[in-house]
């Protein structure tokens, strides 16, 4: 038996976001998404001896769970962290990989990092733009 307060039913196939679990906060998205990119890359590291599909396949992932979870008041963080989370991968990576040689040798792994990095970026980024732009256009409609 429903009450009255409880409003009409939704109509079939429509997703509603209970107001009990709002969504992943800003912080929650750095928090997740940084530290699944982190365990992601150390674990390519010591498997493939580099940041290849290993890494890449998890990445993108926590992009797009974070981009589906994040609550309406945090969009933008979702699309901020992919970014944000490949620059810590690239600057912590270096400590994993044998023979930095002294700062040179970090600055030069970290650039080449970001660079073999860049297609997993663009294809998170870009995913995770669009499902919150897709979730910014269906909150916006009447």
């Amino acid at each position: 038996m429903t009450s009255p307060s409880d409003g009409p039913p939704d109509p079939p196939g429509r997703i509603v976001r209970s107001t009990s679990r709002p969504g992943l906060t800003g912080s929650g998205v750095a928090l997740l998404g940084g530290g699944v990119s982190i365990v992601a890359s150390v674990i390519a590291e010591l498997l493939t001896d580099g940041l290849g599909w290993v890494f890449s396949i998890p990445f993108i992932l926590v992009s797009v769970y974070c981009a589906a979870e994040v609550s309406k008041a945090s969009l933008r963080s979702a699309v901020v962290m992919p970014p944000l989370a490949i620059l810590a991968v690239a600057a912590v990576n270096p400590i994993f990989a044998q023979n930095i040689g002294g700062l040179r040798g970090w600055t030069i792994k970290t650039l080449t990092a970001l660079t073999t990095l860049a297609p997993a970026l663009m294809i998170a980024t870009g995913l995770a733009a669009a499902i919150v732009g897709y979730r910014y256009w269906r909150s916006a409609r009447p």
